[in-house]
Parts: C-alpha cells; structure tokens; sequence
C-alpha cells in the first residue's frame, strides 16, 4: 500500500551560460550551498532522520565524477549515515531524482528525503 508523499521545501542550483558568473564554482560546492540552504530553513529536521540524498547532475566528469549526491551530502554536513547517489538523465534528472525519492517515500522505504 502506497503512503502519501509531501514535498515541504524546495531549492535549486543556479545555472548560467559557459564563462559565467559560476564558471569557476564546482558542481558539488553548489550542491552543498543548496543542500544547507534546504536544511537552515527547516531546522525541525534532524539530519540524522534523512533516509537518503538524490542528486541530478548530467555529464558527470571531473568534479561532478565519482558520485556527487554522497560526497555533496558529506560535504553538506549530512552523517555518513545518510546514503547519497547520482542520477544522471540529462535534461530529465531533476525530475527522475524527485519521483525516485518520491516512490521510495510511498513504498515506506524512506521518511525523509533530499532531491
């Protein structure tokens, strides 16, 4: 049986054309300011409650290589408790992160969860 699932607070990261302002920034230090973004404007959450960390990010090279929704949750300040993967569908990534987090919600598998 499928649980109702709730989306409480939403945040982004920017993008921009190449050269540009963030040019120079890496993928997982901007991962990292929107996922303590999310987490200092809901301080009810523990962060030791979350059950798992969903991260969209497309030709992930270089700094985005290896996985960038764990090291992004570690260096977020996230316990290493808290398990983290990337998904990587282009231009559908976002998307896919959000309804895989969102069905592992209704399937009772997560509470908790960062897309």
């Amino acid at each position: 049986m499928s649980r109702s699932v709730v989306l409480v607070d939403a945040v982004r990261t920017p993008f921009g054309k190449a050269g540009s302002l963030y040019a120079g920034t890496r993928a997982d230090d901007l991962m990292v300011r929107a996922i303590r973004g999310l987490l200092d404007r809901n301080p009810l959450v523990d962060r030791a409650t979350i059950d798992d960390v969903a991260i969209a990010a497309a030709t992930q090279t270089g700094d985005q290589g290896m996985n960038i929704g764990r090291s992004a949750a570690l260096l977020a300040g996230l316990p290493n408790t808290v398990p983290g993967y990337s998904i990587d569908r282009w231009c559908a990534g976002a998307l896919t992160a959000v309804t895989t987090i969102a069905g592992a919600i209704a399937l009772g598998t997560n509470e908790i969860a960062i897309a």
